[in-house]
C-alpha cells in the first residue's frame, strides 16, 4: 500500500463500498495517511441499490477514521449517469454472475471469435490448448440461451465502474480496491 501511495504521489483513493474487504483497505490506507501526512479519499459509488445501512456505515466510517487517525478523509459520493431499471431496459439482466451472463450475452451475438467460444463453453465443449475441457465451461447455464429477455453483464460497469473510472480522470487519483483472492482464478 506505500508503494502505491508512494509511486502515484499520494494521488490515490479507495474505491469504498462498504463492505469488509474495502472496509480493512479504507484502515490500512488511513495507517498509510497518517505515516505520509496524506489525505485518505474514499470514494463511494452509491447506485441507488445499496441498503441504507451501507450508506449510512459509509459516512460513519469515514468519520471513525477522521478521529482515530486524526487525518484528513474526504468522502466523495458519485452516482451513475444510469439508474438500475434503465441499465435492465438497455443491456439486460445480471444473472448468476459477471461471467455468465458476458458469456450468454456473447454466445446470443455469435459476432466474434469469443462468442464461439463461450457457445461452447454453454454446451460444456470448450477444450484448453492441451485439449481436455476447459474449466470455464458452464453447460448447467446453457437455458439461458433461450430465455425470452436480454441478459447482460453491464450492469457494474454502468453503475459502478464509470462512475470510478470517470472520477479518476477527473482527478488524476489511482484507484485502490480489495478482493479476495478467492475472487479470481
Amino acid at each position: 500500500v506505500m508503494q502505491w501511495y508512494d509511486f502515484y504521489l499520494n494521488e490515490v483513493y479507495v474505491a469504498f463500498s462498504g463492505g469488509k474487504d474495502s472496509t480493512v483497505l479504507a484502515d490500512i490506507c488511513a495507517k498509510c495517511c497518517k505515516l505520509l501526512g496524506a489525505t485518505l479519499y474514499l470514494v463511494f459509488v452509491n447506485t441507488g441499490l445499496e441498503y441504507p445501512e451501507i450508506q449510512k456505515f459509509v459516512k460513519d466510517y469515514a468519520q471513525y477514521l477522521r478521529d482515530k487517525y486524526g487525518i484528513e478523509v474526504v468522502l466523495e459520493i458519485l452516482r451513475p449517469k444510469m439508474r438500475f431499471d434503465e441499465v435492465i431496459k438497455t443491456y439486460g439482466y445480471p444473472l448468476i454472475s459477471k461471467e455468465v451472463s458476458k458469456c450468454v450475452s456473447s454466445a446470443k451475438r455469435l459476432d466474434s471469435k469469443y462468442g464461439q467460444v463461450c457457445r461452447e463453453r454453454l454446451e460444456g465443449t470448450h477444450k484448453q490448448k492441451n485439449g481436455e475441457l476447459s474449466l470455464f465451461n458452464c453447460a448447467k447455464y446453457k437455458p439461458l440461451l433461450d430465455v425470452d429477455f436480454n441478459i447482460s453483464h453491464r450492469c457494474c460497469d454502468v453503475m459502478k465502474k464509470m462512475p470510478s473510472h470517470d472520477y479518476a480522470k477527473q482527478t488524476g487519483r489511482k484507484p485502490m480496491t480489495a478482493q479476495m483472492a478467492s475472487e479470481s482464478r
